[in-house]
């Protein structure tokens, strides 16, 4: 049989056709259905509408794809040999180039999802893990530890900690984020001063307990807000209940205040 001319390109090549191909801008999702599988998918979901008319327009080719395979006998077999091949070379490759998000459920929290994910797809590189608003250190805290561990060991892997509660829909966003940021540095001095001058008193108990790691958080761990991107109507909002953004030794403390959200959501912590 003939060999397709895609395969005649060099293997380097075809792994780049195929980053680009499988690449998604939202991510992808890491679930664990009830028969305990995990599997990928697809984070962004079309709406019912344009879900039918791709349903219509996919049995539609799968019908000419079948006519044609009747006349040509032999296309559909060299057909069925590509797209096996096509599949075999990239199967391993979605989860490499993507980020694959985490998220806890009734029966498992995000981080035992991460570490069975680690086990099932060993090529991961970035992972974001968006725990439950009830996460408790009775069932989390030991999972988080063991993630530490794994990304300690796994220096290529990047993991994006998405803490509960810290999004842009809250008014003291940039209090919460100063507070968690002197906190991972350990610095009582500011986090004093902070509590001195900001209504920072009530941290949630699941932001707490994810910051108060007892061991060296490596490099390639990272804590992030709730929010995966910065959303300018939201922080306009913040800015205008936070009458204490306005004064100018606020400014000169802090800086330029939407340069830091942004950071702290494009960067983490």
């Amino acid at each position: 049989m003939e060999q397709s001319l895609l395969f005649r390109l060099p293997r380097e090549l075809r792994d780049e056709i195929y980053k680009y191909a499988l690449y998604h801008a939202g991510g992808l999702l890491y679930t664990i259905g009830k028969n305990g599988v995990g599997r990928l998918c697809r984070k962004a979901r079309n709406n019912s509408s344009r879900k039918s008319v791709l349903a219509k327009l996919y049995d539609r080719s799968r019908r000419i794809a079948k006519a044609q395979a009747q006349r040509h006998g032999i296309d559909y077999n060299q057909l069925k040999h590509v797209c096996r091949q096509l599949r075999d070379e990239s199967s391993a490759l979605s989860p490499h180039g993507n980020v694959v998000f985490t998220k806890g459920s009734s029966t498992m929290n995000a981080f035992e999802q991460c570490l069975i994910l680690f086990q099932q797809f060993p090529k991961v590189r970035s992972v974001a893990i968006k725990c439950c608003e009830s996460f408790a250190s009775e069932s989390s805290q030991g999972k988080l530890f063991e993630t530490i561990q794994k990304c300690a060991g796994h220096a290529r892997v990047s993991v994006r900690v998405h803490i509960p509660h810290w999004s842009l829909a809250d008014p003291d966003f940039i209090f919460r984020g100063l507070f968690y940021l002197y906190s991972l540095r350990n610095d009582a001095t500011l986090v004093s001063r902070l509590a001195r001058v900001s209504p920072v008193t009530y941290l949630s108990n699941s932001a707490s307990e994810i910051l108060t790691v007892d061991r060296p958080i490596p490099k390639n761990v990272r804590f992030y807000p709730w929010n995966d991107t910065f959303d300018q109507q939201l922080f306009e909002q913040i800015r205008q209940k936070q009458l204490l953004f306005e004064h100018p030794q606020t400014q000169a403390a802090i800086g330029n205040i939407e340069g830091l959200a942004r950071a702290w959501i494009e960067n983490g912590l």
